[in-house]
């Protein structure tokens, strides 16, 4: 999103940059750490309980980044972020249980 919000806004901002770089390392960190993981239901709950408590400090108290675009549809956006992390979460489930090997190993 910030990279379409670069283009729209014409302008690159270096919150946005810093918010692009730390997303793409914690991206990055998951591949590395994901093979070495046992997975359990805790750690899917931990997990899924810590998920939903970003998406409602992002948007219950507002700390999500500063775009008109988004303050405008804040409602739409903050629904599609939960439906994202819910779906992440369904996603990993069921491949879990379909794959039954590390990918990354």
């Amino acid at each position: 999103m910030n990279i379409l919000m670069f283009i729209e806004n014409h302008d690159i901002t270096i919150n946005g940059l810093l918010l692009l770089l730390s997303h793409a390392i914690m991206a990055m960190e998951a591949c590395y750490i994901y093979p070495r993981l046992q997975r359990s239901s805790f750690a899917i709950a931990v997990g899924s309980l810590w998920l939903f408590i970003n998406d409602a400090i992002d948007y219950l108290f507002e700390q999500y980044p500063i775009y008109d675009f988004i303050a405008m549809h804040l409602v739409p956006i903050a629904v599609f972020t939960v439906c994202l992390s819910f779906m992440s979460i369904l996603l990993y489930y069921i491949f879990g249980s379909i794959l039954k090997f590390k990918l990354f190993a």
